[in-house]
């Protein structure tokens, strides 16, 4: 996984340079950074993974690249239901970027719930 993550981060900078501009947090804007990140959302990922496998409830977080939406909906593709979260974006912004919430409500075979 280290191998793949370390892949990921040398395309990045080959396309926006190793130190990022204005346009991202501060915790994503150099590999280091990126890699910090990543490593603390995998430990936050696998507590809760912890504490739902205590409760009794069987949940999947697969980590993969691609179309958000897409992922989301491939995935899904055996799932009883999805949650997925909302940023509450204009109808300006959601035009310009895209929902992904949009896409997975619209194209996945299983329930969808969106949490705002």
């Amino acid at each position: 996984m280290m191998a793949e993550a370390a892949e990921i981060d040398r395309r990045e900078d080959e396309l926006y340079g190793e130190a990022r501009g204005d346009e991202l947090p501060e915790r994503l804007r150099t590999s280091a950074a990126r890699r910090a990140t990543l490593r603390e959302a995998r430990q936050e990922l696998e507590r809760e993974r912890a504490a739902e496998d205590d409760a009794g409830t069987l949940t999947e977080a697969p980590e993969t690249q691609g179309d958000p939406g897409a992922v989301i909906v491939e995935a899904a593709k055996d799932a009883d239901l999805v949650i997925v979260g909302t940023r509450g974006l204009n109808p300006v912004q959601r035009i310009l970027l895209g929902s992904v919430s949009s896409k997975v409500v619209h194209r996945a075979d299983c329930d969808v719930l969106v949490v705002r």
